[in-house]
């Protein structure tokens, strides 16, 4: 006999299930048609990979009602979808690496402009730095974290805000240090998943795919290695953002173009996942169906003229579904904080949240989260100290090599953002120390940029500290970015954060 809550949560878990399965399938629907409305520019030029994909995407579209009356072909389409999620994330670790290169540059230029816009301000020259104030800010902002994760996340951030002033053998020995405390219960295949996302992301061009898809930026971004923003003219400077700027503008859109193939795919797994018919799946709203069909339609005739009108009959559909799902997703996080034990729960119930839970994954799967994305294995052993420290030691050669090989202004500005990128194994007290010395070693303009980037972090978290005049009044026009830094989703805790 069921007990009266699990009653409850299996029968709000079986509703959200069916409410995000019907939603995924007009959510498909809605996705193609937006994609021939106005999907990525036709200045870029697609790679056949991605088109192998996309027109897989729109295979299984539209011949999903026949693949969800065969249970083999069902499978197999599942199957196939999760090879084609893979395929993806893959390629777009070679876009996020240009996202990577991106921030390395521009820290460079933003830097430079925020450093001559200083010099030209005449009221900063009557500005006094609170350095107490802002301290204090810096460690009550750290106090605000809410697990050791984030503590580190922030940590590294902060560290980032300075500009890196140690030895190389310092810092290497800190890159070794932090990944031998981060990965210290770490299986092999996690280590190892690790270190290659890390090497991806902080030396982007050495990933054998550089370069392969969307080369115009790949190579921009390549040329601008050996760029010395301080000896630009206050024009070339300008220039230079812009067009940073710009590149920033194309990385954006490509990735929304990627975001939503992932959404596709995703929308695709939960229905040959579920495995509900189309009639099923369109019992409660038989324009449902309609829907699909005219979709269908479109997508394999071209024809365009009736899109407007099924987009429109979509979104009035779309919505109450939605509406629907956030009323029963709240019910459902209102119940589970009283639920102290599930051992109790029938196989059933513990399959259905089971799969409700696996629905969720994917409705609202992020492609960041994607590309750090790590499953572990219940079966998996921590590795050895041994087997941990060979691999830290082979990480450290290979960003020496990298780092070594780029202009000096480069390799200044890489080796601040792959401290910053990675679970430092740094405590408060060592970061306050750090950040300090930088201070007390930079010029007056210097030490304005550093308290300026740090109050553009306290900003992004919702923190107001005593500094907090001082920190929203900043006027210097210094663009601080577009970060993406990534923890795997596993919970490692190592601190390798996201924006």
């Amino acid at each position: 006999m069921l007990s009266k809550t699990e009653k409850k949560i299996s029968g709000l878990s079986e509703k959200y299930i069916y409410n995000e399965t019907a939603a995924s399938l007009l959510l498909l629907l809605l996705s193609h048609l937006e994609e021939m409305d106005g999907g990525l520019d036709s200045a870029y030029e697609i790679h056949g990979d991605i088109k192998a994909i996309n027109d897989k995407i729109k295979y299984f579209t539209i011949n999903a009602e026949s693949l969800l009356l065969d249970g083999a072909q069902r499978s197999q389409a599942l199957n196939d979808c999760f090879e084609l999620k893979n395929k993806l994330i893959d390629i777009y670790r070679v876009i996020y690496g240009y996202f990577a290169k991106w921030n390395v540059i521009s820290t460079m230029v933003s830097d430079e402009t925020a450093i001559r816009k200083y010099k030209e301000d005449p009221l900063n020259k009557e500005k006094k730095i609170e350095l107490p104030l802002f301290y204090a800010d810096c460690v009550d902002f750290l106090q605000t974290a809410q697990s050791p994760t984030e503590l580190k996340c922030f940590i590294g951030e902060l560290f980032e805000c300075a500009p890196l002033k140690m030895t190389r053998e310092k810092y290497f020995g800190l890159i070794e240090n932090s990944l031998m405390e981060a990965f210290s219960q770490s299986s092999q295949r996690e280590i190892d998943f690790s270190i290659n996302s890390f090497k991806d992301t902080c030396a982007p061009e050495l990933s054998k795919d550089y370069g392969e898809y969307f080369p115009d930026i790949a190579d921009y971004l390549r040329s601008l290695n050996g760029l010395k923003a301080a000896s630009l003219s206050d024009e070339e400077l300008s220039q230079t953002y812009e067009n940073l700027n710009e590149t920033l503008d194309s990385l954006n859109q490509i990735e929304d173009y990627f975001q939503e193939m992932l959404n596709r795919i995703n929308s695709l797994i939960i229905l040959f996942y579920m495995g509900y018919t189309l009639e099923q799946l369109t019992e409660e709203n038989y324009g449902w169906s309609d829907v699909y069909y005219k979709t269908r339609d479109i997508i394999q005739k071209g024809d365009e003229a009736f899109a407007e009108t099924v987009l429109s009959m979509l979104e009035e559909y779309i919505e109450p579904l939605l509406d629907r799902a956030n009323d029963l997703n709240k019910q459902i996080m209102d119940i589970l904080p009283k639920i102290d034990d599930f051992s109790g729960f029938s196989d059933d119930t513990l399959k259905t949240l089971s799969t409700e839970a696996f629905v969720r994954s994917c409705f609202y799967d992020d492609l960041n989260e994607e590309v750090f994305s790590f499953s572990p294995d219940e079966n998996d052993a921590p590795a050895s100290k041994e087997y941990l420290k060979s691999k830290a030691g082979d990480f450290v050669n290979y960003m020496r090599d990298y780092i070594s090989a780029l202009p000096n202004a480069a390799r200044k500005s890489a080796m601040r953002k792959l401290l910053g990128s990675l679970p430092l194994a740094l405590s408060v007290e060592g970061l306050m120390e750090y950040i300090k010395e930088s201070i007390e070693n930079s010029s007056f303009e210097e030490s304005l940029l550093i308290i300026d980037k740090a109050g553009a972090v306290f900003y992004s978290y919702g923190f107001s500290g005593q500094n907090e005049e001082e920190e929203e009044s900043c006027s210097c026009g210094h663009h601080h970015g577009h970060e993406h830094n990534h923890v795997h989703s596993h919970d490692c805790s190592c601190g390798h954060h996201h924006n």
